[in-house]
């Protein structure tokens, strides 16, 4: 499908265990959209 993900850490887990999913991870939903549009182009 060619799907990505950017993960927030604004939600029930810290970002070390969001980052060793080897995703972008962002602080906030600002920057989820940003990091979104960036892998979009």
């Amino acid at each position: 499908m060619g799907a990505r993900a950017v993960l927030y850490t604004g939600g029930s887990h810290g970002r070390a265990s969001l980052e060793a999913v080897g995703v972008p991870v962002v602080d906030t939903l600002a920057e989820a959209v940003a990091e979104a549009e960036r892998l979009a182009a």
